[in-house]
């Protein structure tokens, strides 16, 4: 198993006692930031030294510096509870990788390619002949090569299992005098100010979450909405229509003559008795 680590620290530095001048202020802080740094490193090394490891590159100055360490496999996780406690933990990233696999596969042809050097080195014992000589050493050369470019292999791979490798930032800063915890002093109706906004902007936050979940659905909904109001239009033009075309005339009936014909009688009587 192969393990790296990248972690990166932020060490907090007091300022220094401030004076006249802000350019021998800023000198001194840098200094002080430095110093920190400085210091930092050396008790890094301490801790892969102490647990059998050891520093294997530093880079940087001032107050910024990358160490590369090398620990045993089994302290891990103690330099790693070390290293986190040095300062304000900013980044971390772990990773884990199985070779087992690999490892096998590499001691495999490394074993193979030995005993076929040992082979050909047995035919160039039995070589007779300076032709045979050089043909053989050219193979054996080829082999060799082999041989060694696997075994460099295998000792990496080694290597990287029994040390794991942790990289670390560190950063100094100098702690600001003035950035102290601010008092509360809102009153009351800056309290409820607060709160409101704060409703405010969970309502928004709510409206929005809703009109993306309906967002897909548009589409549907505006369709079935154009369809309503196609349906209710043509309804309404119908019934104008119905409403617009007048009542055909009821025909008159073969039975209401005969009725007119006698009161046209009756009226006539009385006047052909008077003229009489």
């Amino acid at each position: 198993m192969i393990r790296t680590a990248d972690l990166t620290v932020r060490l907090r530095v007091e300022p220094v006692p401030s004076t006249d001048s802000a350019a021998a202020d800023r000198d001194a802080n840098a200094a002080a930031r430095s110093a920190a740094v400085a210091q930092a490193a050396g008790t890094v090394r301490g801790i892969a030294t102490a647990a059998g490891g050891f520093q294997a590159t530093a880079d940087g100055g001032g107050s910024q510096l990358t160490v590369s360490l090398r620990v045993p496999t089994d302290q891990y996780d103690a330099v790693m509870a070390k290293l986190t406690a040095l300062g304000d933990l900013t980044a971390r990233s772990e990773s884990s990788q199985d070779v087992t696999a690999q490892v096998a596969d590499v001691n495999s042809r490394v074993e193979s390619m030995t005993a076929s050097v040992a082979r050909v080195r047995a035919l160039l014992a039995q070589a007779t002949t300076i032709a045979d000589v050089i043909s053989i050493e050219s193979e054996l050369s080829v082999r060799e090569a082999n041989l060694e470019s696997l075994q460099q292999q295998q000792a990496a791979l080694a290597g990287q299992v029994a040390m794991s490798t942790i990289s670390l930032g560190i950063t100094a800063i100098t702690n600001d005098p003035q950035s102290t915890e601010p008092v509360n002093q809102d009153n009351g109706f800056i309290t409820g100010l607060n709160a409101g906004w704060a409703a405010l902007v969970g309502f928004a936050g709510w409206v929005g979450g809703a009109f993306g979940v309906l967002l897909p659905f548009l589409p549907l909904i505006a369709g079935a909405v154009l369809l309503g109001w196609w349906l209710l239009r043509r309804t309404r033009r119908r019934r104008a229509a119905a409403a617009a075309t007048p009542p055909a005339s009821a025909p008159a009936t073969a039975s209401s003559a005969p009725e007119a014909a006698p009161a046209a009688e009756r009226v006539a009587e009385p006047t052909g008795a008077g003229g009489s």
